[in-house]
C-alpha cells in the first residue's frame, strides 16, 4: 500500500462512479456576517410550509412520531427533530427559520422574517408542474421553484422600501438553494421510469436552479450555499422498489444500488459545472457548494464510528418489509412502528433522514473550511479542484485549506506501478467524461426544452447559468440531541466524535 494514507482503489472507484470531475473551490459556510437565512426547496428543506398550506391535516409527517426527537411534536418537518436548514440556524447564532406560509395563516408581520424566512415545501420540483405533466409525470404538488422564487419576490416590498434597502438585505443574507430537483426525480422514478428517461430531465433541473440563482443575484444576492443531491441509492424507498436478487447492482461495502448512486452523482456533476460557470460570471458573489452527497455516504460507509448502529439499509419509522419501508403503511400511518433510538439509524421514514444524520451533513462540510479560517495548520479535505495533478484539467484531489479557503493541491504521492496502471487507464474515460459535461452544459437546446415547461408559456431568461462573525465552539447544552461534535480541552479549535448516549454538543455563539 502506498502512502496516500487511504485506499487507492476506493479512490478510484470515487472516479468511477462520478461522471465528471468539476472544479470546486471550498468556502466556509461562515464567509460574511449573516443576519438571516432565506431558503428555498423541497422536503428535506420545508420547516413547516406544507403542513401551513394543506387544510387536511391527514398526511402521514403531519402526525407523531414525526417531530418527536427535538420538537416533541410535528412540525411538518419531514424527519423525527431538526433540519441541516436548523443547524446552519444554530450554527449562525440565528433563530430557526420560519416558514412563509404560516404568516399567510396567521396574519403575521412579515417583519417576522427580518431574520430570515424558508419558502420551501415537501413535495417541490425544480421544474413546474405543467412541463411535468406534458412529459408524463404527475405530481400532487404544484409549489415548484418558480412558484417559490415568485413568493420570495412579492414579499420583497414588505421588507424593503428602497433598491439599496434590498441589497443591504440580501448582501447580508445567506440564501440556501434547496437541495431542490430530487422530487423531479424520485416522482418518475419511484412511479417505474427508466433511468434513460428521468436522466434527461438532469440538464433541464439544473438549467432552473441556475436561472434561479442568477436571478437571486440580480436582485442583490451575495452569498448562495447550493447542495447536491443525496446518495439516493441508499434510500430504503429506493431499496424496496428496485430490490434485486443480482448483488452486483449493490455496492458491497454500503448496500446501496450502485446505478441510482451513479445517477445522483451526475447531477451534482452537472450542478457543479453550472455553478464554476456562474462563479466566473459573478465573482463578486460567493457560491457555496455543499457536498452532501459524499457527506452522507460516509455514514453509509462507515456507520459504526458515527454512531449508527442500527441497520443502516432500514427505516427507523415505517409499516415493515425488507428495508421498513412500505407504502400501505407509511411512518406516521396506522400499522407502521418506530425504532426505540432514532439516533442510532440514518434513515427516518425511508425518504428522509434522521436528526442525528441531518446533523452530521450540517457540520461535516464546514468543520475543516471552520479550522482553516481559524489558523489550525494542515487541514487536509478531498474537493473537485482544478490541477495540474494528472494530465486532467480537473481531478478529485486533496487540498490543504487555510484562511484563504483552498491553499495547496496536494499530489497523490508514491504510488505502486499497479496504481499507477490503474490510473492511467481511467484517463481517457473521464476525460471523455469531463468534455462531454462540459459540452452538455453549453448546449442551447436545453433553453428550448426549459421554455417549454414554464407556468403560463412565458420563458424565463436562459442565461448561462468577509468577514466571520466569530469562531463558535463546541459547548454542552441540555436537550435530547443527537451529536457528533466535543470539544477538547487541549485544543478547543479541535472537535472529535463522541457518540450517542454521552454528554450532547452543539454550535452556539462564543
Amino acid at each position: 500500500m502506498s502512502s496516500l494514507g487511504w485506499s487507492f482503489q476506493a479512490y478510484l472507484m470515487n472516479l468511477i462512479l462520478i461522471l465528471i470531475l468539476i472544479p470546486v473551490i471550498i468556502i466556509p459556510l461562515v464567509l460574511g456576517r449573516y443576519n438571516s437565512i432565506i431558503s428555498f426547496g423541497d422536503s428535506l428543506t420545508d420547516t413547516g410550509n406544507f403542513y401551513n398550506s394543506y387544510p387536511n391535516k391527514s398526511l402521514n409527517f403531519f402526525h407523531p412520531p414525526y417531530g418527536q426527537t427535538y420538537f416533541h411534536h410535528p412540525t411538518g418537518r419531514c424527519s423525527d427533530g431538526r433540519l441541516v436548514i436548523d443547524f446552519i440556524a444554530e450554527f449562525l447564532g440565528l433563530p430557526l427559520v420560519p416558514p412563509y406560509l404560516e404568516s399567510q395563516n396567521s396574519n403575521q408581520s412579515v417583519q417576522n422574517f427580518e431574520a430570515g424566512v424558508n419558502f420551501a415545501v415537501a413535495g417541490a420540483t425544480a421544474l413546474d408542474a405543467a412541463f411535468l405533466e406534458e412529459m408524463g409525470d404527475s405530481t400532487p404538488y404544484t409549489n415548484s421553484l418558480s412558484i417559490q422564487l415568485e413568493w420570495f419576490k412579492q414579499m420583497l416590498p414588505s421588507l424593503c422600501n428602497t433598491s439599496s434597502d434590498r441589497k443591504k438585505l440580501l448582501s447580508t443574507s445567506l440564501i440556501l438553494m434547496g437541495e431542490i430537483g430530487g422530487n423531479d426525480y424520485n416522482n418518475p422514478l419511484l412511479a417505474g421510469k427508466s433511468i434513460e428517461k428521468v436522466q434527461a430531465y438532469v440538464p433541464l433541473v439544473i438549467e432552473t436552479i441556475a436561472s434561479t440563482i442568477n436571478e437571486l443575484i440580480e436582485l442583490g444576492a451575495a452569498t448562495l450555499l447550493v447542495p447536491g443531491n443525496f446518495p439516493i441509492g441508499c434510500l430504503p424507498a429506493y431499496l424496496t422498489k428496485y430490490e434485486s436478487s443480482d448483488k452486483n447492482q449493490y455496492d458491497p461495502s454500503t448496500g446501496c444500488l450502485n446505478w441510482l448512486n451513479k445517477f445522483s452523482g451526475y447531477h451534482n456533476d452537472q450542478l457543479q459545472i453550472e455553478l464554476s460557470r456562474i462563479r466566473r460570471l459573478h465573482p463578486q458573489v460567493t457560491i457555496i457548494y455543499a457536498d452532501y452527497y459524499n457527506a452522507m455516504l460516509q455514514l453509509y460507509q462507515s456507520p459504526d464510528q458515527f454512531g449508527f448502529i442500527g441497520e443502516t439499509s432500514k427505516a427507523c419509522c415505517g409499516g415493515g418489509g425488507p428495508y421498513n419501508y412500505n407504502t400501505s403503511a407509511l411512518c406516521g400511518d396506522a400499522g407502521a412502528s418506530v425504532c426505540e433510538n432514532p439516533a442510532q439509524f440514518i434513515s427516518w421514514d425511508g425518504l428522509h433522514s434522521t436528526e442525528a444524520a441531518y446533523s452530521y451533513a450540517g457540520a461535516i462540510f464546514a468543520d475543516a473550511c471552520l479550522k482553516g479560517l481559524n489558523g489550525v495548520p494542515d487541514v487536509v479535505e478531498c474537493s473537485f479542484v482544478q490541477s495540474s495533478v494528472t494530465e486532467l484539467p480537473l481531478f478529485a484531489s486533496k487540498v490543504r485549506l487555510g484562511k484563504n479557503g483552498v491553499e495547496e493541491v496536494l499530489g497523490l504521492g508514491p504510488l505502486s506501478d499497479y496504481e499507477k496502471q490503474g490510473l492511467q487507464s481511467l484517463i481517457p474515460e473521464l476525460k471523455a467524461s469531463i468534455e462531454k459535461g462540459i459540452k452538455s452544459a453549453k448546449e442551447s437546446f436545453f433553453s428550448f426544452f426549459f421554455k417549454r415547461g414554464t407556468a403560463g408559456g412565458k420563458p424565463r431568461p436562459s442565461t448561462p447559468s468577509g468577514t466571520r462573525r466569530g469562531y463558535r465552539e463546541f459547548h454542552p447544552v441540555p436537550g435530547p440531541h443527537h451529536l457528533i461534535h466535543q470539544r477538547q480541552e487541549s485544543n478547543p479549535r479541535s472537535p472529535v466524535y463522541i457518540g450517542p448516549g454521552k454528554r450532547p454538543y452543539h454550535w452556539t455563539n462564543p
